[in-house]
This record gives structure tokens, C-alpha cells and sequence, in this order.
């Protein structure tokens, strides 16, 4: 590294120009002797250099590089001295320019510190100067110098009303403003993120529509003929989000309001998520593909929860407000999915949770009371509806409850028929194949708890009766799994066989002995309750 490239340390600077100056000395002690130096004076005139130069051409060549070096050094210092002694220049934002007829006269607007102030328009910057740019201003005369890049820093807030092309309503948590719209005056919507400058005054960047994180444009390949069973729920769906768009001539007829909130629950991995996934198909297939983009807000309950007090709601906001800048656009409802949404919407006063849902249930009640226009249609998923606050799924919020029973034998039986599409078997056709998995899923062999009745004869609670179409979907895979190992060895390529099927329902047996969730006997038995005597274990049984 060059000495030139050694720092900016006036300190630095400073002890080299006294070694250099007691080396010219040195030097000039050397070859002119005491009395040809003479006293600091003549040293220093040396380094300046006589009038005519005869005296700097008469030194070593050597004393003349440590003089250039010398007046080098001084002019960093100089140099240094000017920087740090030059007031720092300040920024401010421009919220207006008032151009008129003379140029002369034209100034602008800034906000410095909370504060306007109106100064003269600079000619240097007059022709790209607009409302929201970022200006250095003189700390003494508050004149623009120069006009930098946006800074995009500061508080975000969501856009509540575009009062006019200037002036934008804003909310940030529970604190709404009027701000400056600066130069996204016609680019913003209601609904739209910004970021505010620090004074909070005016808009220095558009983050645009909510948290496109959650909306879901990709595409699931899964229609509602691939879902097996849930008849009754994917009928329901279809009629809101399908049917309105297909038939609109009868649904005016009859006079048809499409339901604004649907509750659909029941156990884990039974279809819930799944249906969810069919409804990204439904819209794709229903609506104009260009703008399907927007129109499925997917969430899950937890990923709103936050620590600090007023963010969830504001982003439940957003959610809302995304959904409704769709409709919109676009003429026709967003759908809102909320995943496990027992976790956002607790019971109030349960002790189940902090007291944040004392503040996240009422927004939400509240954005639901506002989709008169049916702009939103939300969907709640939940395997715990018995967590759920009241108010949230009467009648008049949520109009459709579907509850996702476990599969009956048929159900599994077109479960497996999906899922087992493809598969090759050996010496069993689809069909053989099938009829044998439910039969080994639903056999008295395979039972969990054995109920004991007042009447005589047990029940057996067996693997299918706490069967989900997870766990057929697992079946299927375990089976093609063991056939894989198999063929690996075997250096063949036979296919899945009755056997590989019966080891894998054996396995998922032996995987949900500890877990077969009491809720589901109790469940399993509500049709005969008053003749239970006694519910044992698979344990016990074969004790």
C-alpha cells in the first residue's frame, strides 16, 4: 500500500512532515554544512524555494524528493483540514414544487425534522425535481444542493383511503394518518403497503399489495376427482366458488347468496389441506387465468401470531384488504384460507391462550361484518372446531360447517383407487388388490380397543376406523416400498403383491398402538354410548 493510501490520520500526517523535515535538515547539515542551513527560517525557505530557485536546482537529488514530499504532505493536511472543517450536509424530502412562470422564482417544498420549509428551486436539479425525492440541503441556508437515490427506510403502514392523487390515508397498527402520497400519487391502491419517511409525512416507497408471501399462484394439479369421498363438502364448495360463474341466469333466479364463510374440520389428514388445493384448481379452471394471481390467499393461523401488540391485526387487515383490491380488479370474490386456524381465532376467555385474542378476534369479526359486497370468501380449516370463539362461526359469519368424517370402507376404497393409479401389481389385478387392502384395514385382526358392551357382544375399534387418507396414501407407499426392496435384491421387476400390502397395514398397526386418539373411540361409539360398559386396550385384549 502507497503511503498516499495509508489513511486519513491527521496525527499520521503530521509526525511524517516532522521526519521529513528534521531529513531535510540532516541532509542540508551534510552537504552545506551549519552555516549554509542557517536557522528553521532558511530551512523552511528551502522548502518553499527562493524566489529565482537557484538554491533547490544547487541540492542532492535526493533533499528535492524529500521537499516534494514535504509540500505533498502539506497539501493532504490542507486537504484533510477542509473536509473535516466543511459543515455536514443535510437531507430532507421534497413535498412539493411550485413551479411558476419565471424560473427564477420557482421553489420547492421540503419537510426537514417534521418541519416545511419553501426554498428556491436550483437550476441544476430543477427539470427532474418531484414530490418525494430525496434532497441534500445546506445545514445554514436549507438550499437544495443535490438530489440523491430514495432511501427506502422508515415505518410501514398500509393504505386504508386514496383521498386524492396527493393525499393517501394510512394505517400502522392502531394509528391512522393522512400522508403525502409523493410520487407514487397514481400508482397506489387502497390495500397497498408503504413505507413512510422518518417524520412519517409523506410516502418514500410502495411495497405494493399486502404480503404477496401468502397468495398462492402456482398451480396444485389437484382437482376435486382427486379427492376421494367428501362428496358432500366438495359440492358445497363447488356452489360458491364454481357454479355462480357457470349458471348465473339461475342463481339470479333463485335469488342465490353465496356464502361469505365456510368451517370445514375434522381429523388430521382426512383432506382438509387437500380440498384447499382442489379450490387453486376450481379458480384456475373457472376464472380467466391472467387473474387467478391474486385470487387464493392462503395463510395458516400461527404465521400471524406475532409478540409484539398490533401486528397480527394489521396483517389480518391486509389479508382482507388484498382480497378485496381482487374483487375489485377483477369483478369477482378472493378466497381467504385460513389454516389451523384455532390458533388465531381462540375462544375468548377460555385461559387457552395469552389475551391477544382479545384484540385478533374482534378484527377479524370485524373485517367479516364487512364483506356485504361479498368480496372475501373465507375458508377456516381446523381440526379442533371446539376451540374456535362463537362468534366467529354463527350463522351470518360462517353459513357453511363441514365436518370431514374418517373414511368409510367405500371412501378408503376410492382412496386407494387414486392412490394406487399406476402402481404395478403382480398377479392381482387394481380392483383384487384394493378390496384386500380395506379388507385388511378394517379386520377384527387389526383392532386397537376392544369395546365391551352391556349386551353381550363386543366392537372392535380396528386400524380403519381411526384411518385418515394420509394414512391410506401411506399404505400405498409402504407397499411400493417393500416391492422396491424386493426387486432390488432380486435384480427383477415384479410389481407390488397382497403380501407387501398385508405387511404394510401390519406396520402402520404396530405405528398407531400408542397413538389411536381417545377422541375417536368415543367418537366411534356415540351411536351405541348408553351400552358401553368397558373400553379395553389392544394390550389388554390379548392378555
Amino acid at each position: 500500500m502507497s503511503e498516499k493510501d495509508r489513511g486519513f490520520d491527521l496525527r499520521d500526517i503530521g509526525r511524517e512532515m516532522r521526519r521529513e523535515f528534521d531529513r531535510i535538515r540532516a541532509d542540508y547539515q551534510r552537504a552545506f554544512g551549519q552555516n549554509e542551513v542557517g536557522q528553521d527560517a532558511d530551512a523552511t525557505e528551502a522548502v518553499g524555494g527562493p524566489s529565482d530557485g537557484a538554491l533547490v536546482h544547487d541540492l542532492p537529488h535526493g533533499v528535492r524528493e524529500r521537499i516534494a514530499r514535504l509540500k505533498d504532505l502539506v497539501e493532504r493536511q490542507n486537504t484533510l483540514l477542509t473536509r473535516f472543517t466543511t459543515p455536514p450536509l443535510l437531507f430532507a424530502v421534497v413535498i412539493d414544487v411550485r413551479r411558476r412562470e419565471k424560473d427564477e422564482d420557482s421553489t420547492a417544498v421540503i419537510l426537514f425534522n417534521g418541519r416545511p420549509i419553501e426554498v428556491l428551486l436550483p437550476t441544476v436539479v430543477k427539470a427532474e425535481l418531484v414530490p418525494g425525492d430525496v434532497v441534500k440541503v445546506s445545514p445554514r441556508t436549507y438550499q437544495i444542493v443535490d438530489v440523491v437515490e430514495p432511501m427506502t427506510i422508515g415505518s410501514v403502514a398500509t393504505v386504508k383511503r386514496v383521498i386524492d392523487p396527493r393525499l393517501v390515508e394510512v394505517r400502522s397498527g392502531s394509528n391512522e394518518s393522512v400522508v403525502l402520497s409523493g410520487r407514487f400519487g397514481e400508482k397506489i391502491e387502497q390495500g397497498s403497503r408503504v413505507v413512510l419517511d422518518s417524520s412519517n409525512s409523506i410516502v418514500v416507497c410502495n411495497l405494493g399489495m399486502g404480503d404477496e408471501s401468502f397468495l398462492f399462484s402456482g398451480e396444485t394439479n389437484i382437482s376435486w376427482d382427486d379427492i376421494g369421498g367428501l362428496d358432500e363438502p366438495k359440492q358445497q364448495l363447488r356452489e360458491a366458488l364454481e357454479l355462480p360463474y357457470q349458471h348465473p341466469d339461475l342463481f339470479a333466479y333463485y335469488s342465490y347468496k353465496v356464502p361469505s364463510g365456510f368451517l370445514i374440520f375434522g381429523p388430521p389428514g382426512c383432506g382438509k389441506t387437500l380440498l384447499s388445493k382442489a379450490i387453486v384448481t376450481s379458480i384456475r379452471n373457472t376464472h380467466d387465468a391472467a387473474s387467478t394471481s391474486t385470487a387464493f390467499i392462503y395463510v395458516k393461523g400461527p404465521e400471524v401470531l406475532s409478540k409484539f401488540v398490533g401486528v397480527a391485526e394489521e396483517l389480518i387487515r391486509q389479508l382482507f384488504d388484498m382480497g378485496r383490491a381482487h374483487k375489485r380488479k377483477h369483478g369477482y370474490p378472493a378466497v381467504l384460507c385460513i389454516d389451523e386456524c384455532e390458533a388465531l381465532l381462540n375462544a375468548r376467555g377460555s385461559g387457552r391462550s395469552s389475551d391477544v385474542d382479545r384484540t385478533i378476534v374482534p378484527t377479524f369479526l370485524a373485517e367479516m361484518d364487512g364483506l356485504d359486497d361479498k368480496s372475501v370468501i373465507v375458508v377456516l380449516l381446523t381440526n379442533r372446531p371446539d376451540m374456535l370463539d362463537e362468534a366467529v362461526v354463527r350463522d351470518g359469519r360462517v353459513d357453511v360447517k363441514v365436518e370431514i368424517p374418517r373414511p368409510t370402507k367405500e371412501d378408503a376404497s376410492n382412496i386407494f383407487r387414486i392412490h394406487s393409479a399406476g402402481v404395478p401389481l403382480h398377479k392381482v389385478t387394481q380392483d383384487e388388490i384394493i378390496a384386500f387392502a380395506v379388507e385388511e384395514l378394517f379386520s377384527d385382526k387389526h383392532a386397537l380397543y376392544e369395546i365391551q358392551r352391556k349386551s353381550g357382544t363386543p366392537t372392535q375399534f380396528t386400524l380403519g376406523h381411526m384411518a385418515s387418507g394420509a394414512m391410506i396414501k401411506g399404505v400405498v407407499e409402504r407397499s411400493k416400498s417393500l416391492a422396491l426392496q424386493r426387486d432390488r435384491k432380486a435384480g427383477s421387476k415384479t410389481g407390488v403383491t397382497a403380501e407387501d400390502v398385508r405387511i404394510a397395514v401390519k406396520e402402520k398397526l404396530i405405528e398407531n398402538i400408542h397413538l389411536a386418539p381417545v377422541g375417536s373411540v368415543i367418537k366411534f361409539t356415540e351411536d351405541f354410548q348408553e351400552d358401553v360398559l368397558k373400553i379395553k386396550t389392544l394390550k389388554q385384549v390379548r392378555a
